[in-house]
């Protein structure tokens, strides 16, 4: 994870601010995912329901909350004896997200309990919704981490943590878990982060950089986490990711003209010019507003023709 969010997501800062629910929570990426989770399970959603507590009078109905059951296919950590569990959720939590499961369908999720009460870890990051496919990558990535978590040397463990993160960064299954961690800065939510972690990046070697890059070029559909791949690997490869962002920007479409602006930032030095300048203000005017879908592209074909020009 899908783009639509990005401006669904400041609305929904204002809706927060406004009634004061908190912001969303530091992001969680699956190297911290397995760190903090007491269980990960892969699972089978067989029935979502509404919350209901039954008393001898009377049963209570929580319509805000959900239970999900999940039977278990395999336990990737923690001890869990159950083959089948129930997960309280609230779904229509706005802020922050919560997490979400859908009936028929495989879940990889990370698990706090006490007492036999479960609830997700890290609320959206900790309930992802996969395919068969994805199910086997991600297995792969976490028996990987767990291993490499074990490592008593501090050198080699920040050795094996960097290549791990580029081999999450170089499938676009698990990019973001990857990226956001060697570059966090290249993504909004950096901004509600609380990790004091060191600038992974500046440990990356030339070959994981040219690695990088590959995943880069081989993006068939270019998505906002590309960016981190971008911004990892520019200062050395200047003239070609610019040529690969235009192109981009060229071909975006109308579901992801919200992030349009990351493009024209990270490109607007191929014109230095009052217009661009001009430009930039007018997309930063209409950036979180809804619809105004003819205008976005009015400005991004103005950008273009300016560069090209």
């Amino acid at each position: 994870m899908k783009k639509t969010i990005f401006i669904a997501f400041f609305s929904i800062i204002c809706f927060c601010s406004t009634y004061g629910n908190p912001y969303p929570i530091s992001p969680c990426p699956l190297r911290k995912l397995v760190q903090e989770s007491n269980a990960i399970i892969i699972g089978d959603v067989i029935n979502v329901s509404e919350q209901i507590i039954k008393k001898k009078k009377k049963n209570i109905h929580y319509p805000s909350y959900s239970v999900a059951r999940i039977v278990i296919r395999e336990t990737l950590q923690g001890a869990i004896k159950k083959d089948t569990i129930e997960i309280l959720f609230e779904p229509n939590m706005s802020c922050p997200a919560p997490p979400r499961f859908y009936e028929k369908t495989t879940v990889l999720a990370f698990l706090d309990f006490d007492k036999g009460n479960y609830r997700t870890h890290a609320l959206s990051y900790g309930a992802k919704t996969l395919d068969t496919m994805e199910v086997r990558i991600y297995k792969t990535r976490i028996k990987e981490i767990k291993d490499i978590l074990k490592i008593g040397n501090l050198t080699d463990k920040q050795d094996a943590t960097i290549e791990w993160l580029v081999k999450c960064a170089e499938n676009p299954i698990t990019r973001w878990e990857g990226v956001f961690e060697l570059s966090p800065e290249s993504d909004f939510m950096s901004f509600y982060s609380q990790d004091s972690t060191p600038q992974l990046k500046d440990y990356l070697n030339a070959e994981q950089k040219e690695r990088l890059k590959k995943a880069l070029q081989s993006s068939i559909e270019f998505n906002y986490h590309d960016f981190g791949l971008s911004d990892l690997i520019y200062k050395d490869n200047k003239e070609e990711i610019d040529a690969i962002l235009f192109e981009k920007l060229k071909k975006i479409d109308a579901k992801s003209y919200w992030y349009a602006s990351n493009f024209m930032t990270r490109l607007k030095h191929l014109k230095d010019c009052p217009e661009m300048e001009n430009l930039l203000k007018r997309q930063s005017d209409i950036e979180f507003q809804y619809g105004n879908d003819s205008q976005r592209k009015k400005i991004i074909d103005e950008f273009i023709t300016l560069v090209e020009n």
